[in-house]
């Protein structure tokens, strides 16, 4: 895969990311068990690039639509054992709740994902939001007291395009 193919040759779906979405639940329910690389799309702006289908520590893979229910669960603040551990994606997940975004998502092997994942994240217009953020999603996971600045930013750059 070229870094470009990714976005050219992608399937997009228009949803608004809260639960009880109609769109957003079918999407899901279709991709529970489809393994592939996925990105997040707020306009112009990608918003995140991931990837599902990766065998776990207990041997099992999970599909898109598993992990898009994960970044659900991870921005209302249901994961809350590991949501001290994983403060950054609450926080960064939580400032889009209730945006239109566009998912566009791919089949792939499981062999794959990660070349794949690496490429559509170079191919990104603009690059992606999640990665331009490393040091403001490390502070808030390390120190309580930065803990609201990093969905502040992800708002702020959302709301400017």
């Amino acid at each position: 895969m070229t870094d470009q193919d990714f976005w050219s040759h992608a399937r997009r779906v228009d949803v608004t990311f809260e639960r009880r979405d109609p769109s957003l639940e079918r999407l899901i329910s279709d991709l529970r068990q489809v393994t592939g690389i996925y990105g997040l799309l707020i306009g112009s702006t990608v918003v995140r690039v991931g990837l599902a289908g990766q065998r776990t520590k207990r041997n099992e893979t999970s599909g898109l639509g598993q992990r898009l229910v994960h970044h659900l669960d991870a921005a209302y603040g249901d994961q809350a054992a590991r949501k001290a551990e994983f403060y950054d994606h609450f926080e960064f997940h939580s400032a889009l709740i209730g945006r239109a975004m566009t998912i566009c998502w791919t089949p792939c092997a499981p062999e794959g994902l990660r070349r794949a994942e690496r490429a559509a994240i170079k191919g990104a217009p603009g690059g992606v939001l999640w990665e331009r953020l490393p040091t403001e999603r490390l502070a808030v996971k390390r120190d309580p007291s930065r803990r609201g600045e990093l969905a502040a930013k992800v708002r702020a750059a959302l709301d400017l395009m």
